[in-house]
């Protein structure tokens, strides 16, 4: 009788082992493809377009033109790093982190702090 009992209280114990030490459930957020060249023009005059590439290096590039006259046009390079919902930047004189969402070939790219951008694919 004792064994029968000892048998019974060590399955009991080992099925509860082994559901207490069952893996918890992974959520693998998707990383969403920035690769390639974004354009934000919403036809005032200011055209943003950043581009990034595979090899984690990419550029910011503004132009500023009125009346067809370019009255600025700068290129801003930087490498990155992104991760499931967000991109790290680094270039000669800053970082900044910026929240990335796509959606077919459209982009939300910034932050609260500096606003957003609104992209699409080119």
């Amino acid at each position: 009788m004792k064994t029968k009992r000892l048998i019974v209280l060590l399955f009991a114990t080992t099925a509860i082992l082994l559901t207490a030490c069952t893996k918890e459930k992974e959520y693998n957020v998707p990383v969403p493809n920035i690769l390639g060249t974004w354009v934000d023009d919403d036809g005032s005059g200011v055209v943003v377009s950043w581009t990034f590439k595979s090899n984690k290096t990419g550029n910011e590039h503004l132009i500023v033109s009125y009346n067809g006259v370019t009255l600025r046009d700068y290129t801003i390079n930087f490498t990155y790093s992104q991760h499931e919902n967000y991109v790290d930047f680094k270039n000669d004189n800053k970082e900044w982190t910026y929240d990335v969402t796509v959606t077919g070939n459209h982009m939300r790219l910034g932050n609260a702090e500096d606003g957003y951008f609104e992209l699409t694919k080119q």
